[in-house]
């Protein structure tokens, strides 16, 4: 069950990679349609083009929307893996009936590689953007000491809300440049 997920996952992204990189340049469709490292060109590809965007555009606020979104993708995935390693528990257990099942295979099922490294890209994704928004309001010198201490606060207990409330606010307040 465990790879075909991952390949609908893996098909998923491709699709989007794919629909995306025809569109904007349409000389990378024979390259892509010619290759077998399709995941490799298009990743490559889509991070040329996020670093050309990050040169011209790129200010306090995008910034800080990539990271948000970053994060709150790596939620969602690190959700359906851990929904499937639930899964997967129930399914060690409806076989090993009788028996107890290994230790190690409960551990093993429970800590998968995908809902590792998908957890460890949230930790790093949601504490990136805390940190990008605790910056910009405290180097913020329009924002009041009471309220720079409420949004500090928030973003430490309440980061998700808090992001979004930032997000929503931030240019017509005055946050970010």
């Amino acid at each position: 069950m465990r790879n075909n997920s991952c390949r609908v996952l893996a098909t998923c992204a491709e699709s989007a990679l794919a629909v995306w990189a025809f569109t904007l340049n349409p000389a990378v469709n024979a390259i892509i349609k010619s290759s077998r490292y399709f995941n490799f060109i298009a990743a490559f590809y889509l991070l040329k083009q996020i670093c050309r965007f990050k040169k011209k555009n790129m200010n306090k606020y995008n910034t800080f929307l990539i990271v948000f979104i970053i994060a709150f993708i790596a939620m969602i995935v690190f959700f359906i893996f851990y929904f499937q390693a639930i899964l997967g528990l129930i399914r060690i257990a409806d076989e090993f009936s009788g028996d107890e099942p290994s230790p190690f295979l409960i551990i093993n099922t429970i800590f998968s590689p995908q809902v590792i490294i998908s957890a460890i890209v949230l930790g790093f994704s949601s504490l990136t953007y805390r940190i990008l928004g605790i910056v910009h309001v405290a180097r913020n010198k329009t924002v009041k000491d009471g309220e720079k201490a409420l949004w500090i606060v928030g973003f430490i207990l309440m980061g998700f809300i808090t992001g979004i409330v930032f997000l929503v606010m931030a240019k017509g307040r005055k946050f970010v440049e």
